[in-house]
């Protein structure tokens, strides 16, 4: 039973880094682009925090392990919005089914 729980939670945590990025990705390109009328510096120092932000929720889930087969969560460059249901290598579900 406590390895049900572990896996749930280990589940729990990569739906969070995978929804993280993508709303940094969206949510971000989307406030630099509401800046640009207000002030053009703003609207650079968004997109340099952008990029950045963006970078470092990338890594976050492409760097999840399954806790089924242990092996990388995700295959490719980008944790695409398919691929975010379940694991590339053992196919577990993120709801926790295969």
């Amino acid at each position: 039973m406590a390895e049900i729980h572990a896996i749930q939670r280990a589940l729990k945590k990569i739906r969070l880094r995978a929804r993280l990025h993508w709303i940094t990705l969206c949510g971000g390109l989307v406030s630099a682009l509401l800046l640009i009328p207000v002030s053009i510096a703003a609207a650079k120092v968004a997109g340099l925090v952008w990029v950045i932000l963006s970078i470092a929720t990338w890594m976050s889930p492409m760097m999840s392990v399954c806790p089924s087969c242990h092996k990388s969560f995700f295959k490719g460059p980008f944790p695409s919005v398919w691929a975010l249901s379940k694991c590339a290598n053992c196919g577990m579900g993120l709801d926790g089914g295969a």
